[in-house]
């Protein structure tokens, strides 16, 4: 038995456990849950007998329903597993079609976490632990006509419903590329057609309210979401459409799209058509458009242009025109408008993505900071980016994750250095969130840097010594025995043995921190457990961000 290990004992023999923080907190956190699990135990008592009296008399008063009378799920339905992720289509093996297919997981429709793990694995092929945080999105193959892709990577995605139940895309025919069909999937995973005639070169949008799609390919036109005649709207010539792009303003009372020398905005009954961005040569490279998207808040407005690709926003009167990233393509607002997914394209084919294993990319596979294809997301202004090395941008659905810490959660690394998000972060002595970080088998380092600053929490692991136990009391940390002391005014640490290794887990604060501050610094280490893992620790030590303060740099 080691002396940490002792001196853990003597310390829990001769101390009662504190009324701590972080111990208050878990009771009432424990005391939540089970009144929690009362009501639910209550209402749900309640909801069955209510149920129960209701279906007897439904069942004496209503006819019989058809058993093929089809009834659709609640809520997100097919589309549950996805929320809050980005979709895309991981391609087949036509490049000239598909673009290329990444490595170590099948073609077909998928969704990555935004807050996922980036692969940092060099090779063609994305590694098995960053495959495995995948959500694939499974059509029914009944469903596709005959003579078309059965793998789903026949499919161009274009967008969600504001309520995400939806999903537009167009599908193409595999022996006729350029005949285009437009369609809704919706959340019982039934299928809507909008167009009987194909269409070319098509992209559509949703309107806010899910009613109305505009879609454009020789022209702009309106379609009622649940189908129909397409109408096509008319133009001035100074202002006509030629472009493919379209999208709605939030407020579903505008149109954007591209004309033959920018973006143009008409209202969304066809007056007032105008062209808010011109295309003047020293500002706008207007070429190799790559997407056109409004923003959530309606304030600005993201463009993929360019054949030295680039990302742009301007404001909806075409003024305040800004590159914001350079070396992207296909750009789709986060939900709340605070972020952009794009595409890192290839070197050698700027306006199309390479995923992995493409012939496209280079022999090996670029590690994150030396820009891998593939895809990547930044803060609105363009800072703050984070390349993930695999996968490619499309349509982020607008819903909510289920909870981090349920079954199937995704656990990152240490904190980087830049703005890392809510979510469940680790130490294991090596492995960062994404690209860079503080972190060794020594120990690790975070701040609230993006927050106050006034707050850091360091990881030190320590050398076999005898620890001093004055003015310790024994506490439990991550799941172990443990000491706590209060070492001066703005500093404190817990020290735990966990498989061995022993471990100082210490707090600093500034003078005048708030206490809003020191609560996020506590509740980090309250979160704190360990799981078993293979690497030279045995264990990695797991917790939670709920805030997104907290950076290595």
């Amino acid at each position: 038995m080691s002396e940490h290990t002792k001196l853990f004992e003597r310390a829990a023999a001769r101390y009662e456990v504190p009324n701590l923080t972080t111990d208050g907190l878990l009771r009432r956190r424990d005391r939540k849950r089970r009144n929690q699990r009362i009501r639910a135990g209550v209402l749900g008592l309640v909801i069955a007998i209510a149920v129960g009296w209701l279906g007897v008399n439904a069942i004496r008063s209503t006819p019989p329903v058809p058993v093929d009378d089809p009834t659709p799920p609640e809520g997100l339905g097919i589309f549950a597993p996805v929320a809050g992720r980005i979709v895309y289509v991981n391609g087949g093996t036509d490049l000239s079609v598909t673009g290329g297919t990444d490595l170590g997981y099948d073609p077909g429709l998928w969704a990555v976490d935004p807050n996922g793990p980036s692969d940092k694995q060099e090779g063609p092929s994305v590694a098995d632990d960053v495959a495995s945080t995948l959500v694939r999105l499974d059509l029914d193959e009944d469903a596709v006509p005959r003579g078309w892709s059965s793998d789903m990577t026949n499919l161009h995605l274009l967008g969600w419903s504001s309520d995400g139940t939806e999903l537009l895309f167009w599908r193409w025919n595999a022996q006729f590329p350029y005949e285009q069909f437009l369609y809704i999937l919706h959340a019982d995973g039934s299928e809507t057609r909008l167009n009987k005639e194909p269409m070319v070169n098509m992209r559509a949008a949703f309107s806010p309210d899910g009613s109305r799609v505009a879609l454009s390919g020789g022209g702009l036109y309106v379609v009622d979401a649940e189908g129909g005649r397409p109408v096509r709207l008319r133009f001035p010539a100074e202002a006509e459409p030629v472009g493919v792009d379209v999208t709605f303003s939030p407020d579903g009372t505008r149109i954007a799209y591209l004309t033959k020398h920018g973006v143009g905005v008409v209202n969304a009954d066809g007056t007032d058509a105008h062209e808010i961005l011109a295309n003047e040569e020293t500002r706008l490279p207007f070429r190799w458009v790559s997407g056109l998207q409004w923003s959530p808040a309606g304030d600005r407005i993201a463009i993929g242009l360019g054949r030295d690709p680039g990302i742009y926003t301007f404001a909806p009167d075409g003024s305040d025109f800004t590159k914001v990233i350079s070396g992207g393509i296909s750009p789709y607002w986060s939900p709340d408008g605070s972020q952009i997914a794009y595409t890192i394209p290839c070197d050698e084919y700027p306006n199309a993505s390479c995923p992995e294993g493409s012939p496209r990319r280079s022999s090996f596979d670029p590690q994150p900071g030396d820009s891998p294809a593939g895809l990547a997301i930044a803060d609105a202004d363009g800072s703050n980016i984070r390349e993930f090395g695999f996968a490619a941008s499309g349509p982020w659905h607008p819903g909510t994750s289920d909870d981090p810490t349920s079954e199937g959660e995704v656990v990152l690394g240490w904190p980087d250095t830049n703005k890392n998000p809510p979510g469940v972060y680790s130490w294991d002595g090596s492995s960062c969130a994404s690209t860079y970080c503080s972190v060794s088998a020594a120990g690790g380092f975070m701040h609230n840097g993006y927050g106050s600053g006034d707050v850091e929490i360091r990881l030190d692991v320590l050398p076999e010594e005898t620890i001093s136990d004055d003015g310790a009391t024994a506490v439990t940390v991550a799941g172990h025995d443990g000491i706590y002391r209060r070492i001066d005014t703005g500093r404190e640490e817990w020290i735990v043995d966990i498989e061995g290794t022993t471990i100082a887990i210490r707090l600093s604060a500034r003078p005048g921190t708030s206490q809003t501050d020191l609560a996020d610094a506590y509740a980090i280490v309250e979160s704190m457990r360990t799981e078993a893992q293979d690497n030279n620790l045995g264990f990695r030590l797991v917790f939670t961000l709920t805030t997104n303060d907290w950076d290595s740099g």
